[in-house]
């Protein structure tokens, strides 16, 4: 008894084992490049209002959403570069800490020992939730 080969089987074999292995790197790929890849933040939409009183300038959180305690604020002041947190120290009212976000009605404050009339006073709050700058101002030329 003699058994005859099938040419017509294997080669349908091997193309559905050639578009199997076609699929699976796509897909892999994909899944690489596209999916893996996190969404960026959006930007939180905040209103803060800011205002020079003598020797302190208060930023009022006035609208918007919440914004960490680890919120990161710079201060031009003249010639002068100032960066603080809002959580530390006391800049924030310690009622105001106690849930842990700054929150519409809560007024920062940051006091200088000298009077800040006639210098030039820009203001910047970086979201670090984000990683976005929610308010860049200036207050006073």
């Amino acid at each position: 008894m003699k058994i005859k080969k099938n040419n017509d089987a294997i080669t349908e074999m091997f193309g559905t084992i050639l578009l199997l292995f076609i699929a699976v790197t796509i897909f892999v790929i994909i899944q690489a490049n596209i999916l893996s890849n996190p969404t960026p933040h959006q930007q939180p939409y905040i209103t803060i209002v800011g205002e020079i009183q003598g020797k302190d300038i208060t930023l009022l959180h006035s609208g918007g959403e919440p914004l960490s305690l680890q919120t990161r604020v710079t201060f031009e002041i003249g010639e002068n570069v100032i960066n603080i947190v809002i959580g530390e120290n006391d800049y924030l009212d310690s009622n105001y800490k106690a849930d842990g976000v700054w929150n519409i009605g809560e007024r920062l404050i940051f006091s200088q020992e000298s009077d800040l009339s006639n210098l030039y006073v820009k203001v910047t709050v970086v979201d670090v939730v984000s990683n976005s700058i929610v308010m860049d101002e200036i207050l006073q030329h």
